[in-house]
C-alpha cells in the first residue's frame, strides 16, 4: 500500500525532472553559445530566461539525490555543476555593497526613464513620480500624441520645459522623448527601428550626454533588434570619453549577446554598480480582458540605465505607473571625469 502510494508521487517528481533538465539544458545552450541567440525570435526571447535555469537545475538535482538508486544519485555529478554554473551567471543580480571608483566629486544627476506602452500610461502618476524624483532628465519611450496632450494637462510642462523628440500617431512605438529643465541639445539621431536621441544636458551637475534609447523586440522586430543594438554600442564609443549616460528601453536582459557587446565597450549597469542587484522591469501590468489592472510581478530586466566611465551609480529603482506593461528606473548619479578619477 505505501509503495503504491509513492509510486505516483515519485513518477511525478521524474515527469517534472525531466521537464525541468530539458528546459535547464535549453537556457545553458543559449548562455553557453551566445550566437544561438541570433537564429531565431523564440531562441532571443528564451534567452532572457536564462538565470531561471538556476530553479531548473535545483529541481533537477533535488530529485536526483533523493532517489533511492545509486545510479540516479549518480547523475548529481553532472547536475550539480550545471546548478553552480547557472548560480554563477546569475551574480551580477545579487545585492551587494556599491562598487565605487573613488571619492564622489559631488555633482550629482538624477534620470527616470519610463516605456509609456503608446502614450497609454497614467500621466498623472508619472507626473507624481517625476516630482518625487526630481530628475534632470526624463527618457519617455512609445510616446504618442495622446499621450502628450494628457502630459499636457498636468504640471509635465512646469517641471520640463526642453524637451528633445516628437511624438509618434496611436498604436506606434517610434514616440522617442527626452526631457529636462535644463538646456539641451540634440547631438545626432542614430538610424534605429524607433526613434533614439544623442544629447547634451546642461545640467547644474555638469554637461552631460544622454543617450535616449528604444530599439526593436525580439518579437516583432527580430530582424531589427541586434542590429539596432549594435548601432547602439557604435554611438556610445564615440562617446564614452564624455560623461555618458545611456537610458531606454533595450528590449533585451544582461544575457542577451547584443547587450553583452555593449556592456564590453566600457559601460557598466547602474543597478549593478550601484549594488541594487535583479532589477525586473517586465510586465507590470495586465493591460486588458476581464483581470485588467492587476499588476504582475516583473521577471526580466528589459530597460536599463548604463553609464560610461566618467559617471557612477549609487541608487536605482524602479517604480509602477498604471497602463503600462513596464516598470520605469529613476537612477541617482555622481558625475566625475571620463577617466575614472575624483
Amino acid at each position: 500500500m505505501a509503495t503504491t502510494r509513492r509510486g505516483p508521487g515519485r513518477r511525478a517528481a521524474v515527469g517534472l525532472a525531466w521537464v525541468a533538465a530539458a528546459t535547464g539544458a535549453v537556457l545553458v545552450l543559449l548562455g553557453a553559445l551566445p550566437a544561438l541567440q541570433l537564429r531565431h525570435p523564440i531562441a532571443a526571447m528564451a534567452t532572457a530566461f536564462v538565470p531561471y535555469g538556476v530553479l531548473a537545475w535545483l529541481v533537477v538535482t533535488l530529485v536526483v539525490l533523493t532517489s533511492r538508486s545509486w545510479r540516479v544519485r549518480a547523475v548529481a555529478l553532472l547536475t550539480i555543476p550545471l546548478l553552480a554554473l547557472q548560480v554563477a551567471w546569475t551574480r551580477p543580480y545579487w545585492p551587494r555593497e556599491a562598487a565605487t571608483a573613488g571619492p564622489p566629486s559631488g555633482a550629482t544627476l538624477t534620470v527616470m526613464t519610463l516605456s509609456t506602452y503608446y502614450g497609454r500610461a497614467d500621466a498623472a502618476q508619472l507626473a507624481a513620480e517625476a516630482a518625487r524624483a526630481r530628475p534632470d532628465v526624463v527618457v519617455l519611450t512609445e510616446v504618442t500624441e495622446d499621450g502628450m496632450a494628457a502630459l499636457r494637462a498636468t504640471a509635465w510642462g512646469e517641471m520640463f520645459p526642453n524637451r528633445v523628440g516628437e511624438a509618434g500617431p496611436a498604436w506606434t512605438s517610434e514616440g522617442t522623448m527626452v526631457y529636462s529643465p535644463w538646456p539641451l541639445e540634440l547631438l545626432e539621431a542614430p538610424a534605429t527601428s524607433d526613434d533614439t536621441y544623442v544629447v547634451r544636458v546642461e545640467a547644474p551637475a555638469g554637461p552631460v550626454t544622454v543617450f535616449a534609447v528604444h530599439v526593436a523586440n525580439p518579437q516583432t522586430g527580430f530582424a531589427e533588434w541586434a542590429p539596432d543594438l549594435a548601432v547602439v554600442r557604435q554611438v556610445c564609443e564615440r562617446h564614452l570619453g564624455e560623461s555618458l549616460v545611456v537610458v531606454g528601453d533595450f528590449n533585451a536582459t544582461r544575457e542577451h549577446a547584443p547587450l553583452g557587446d555593449l556592456l564590453a565597450v566600457g559601460l557598466a549597469d547602474a543597478a549593478e554598480q550601484a549594488g541594487r542587484g535583479w532589477l525586473p522591469t517586465f510586465p507590470a501590468q495586465r493591460l486588458y480582458g476581464p483581470w485588467a489592472g492587476i499588476h504582475y510581478p516583473s521577471v526580466i530586466g528589459l530597460d536599463h540605465v548604463l553609464v560610461g566611465p566618467g559617471v557612477e551609480a549609487t541608487e536605482v529603482r524602479a517604480f509602477r505607473v498604471d497602463g503600462t506593461d513596464h516598470r520605469g528606473l529613476a537612477a541617482r548619479l555622481t558625475l566625475r571625469d571620463a577617466s575614472g578619477a575624483p
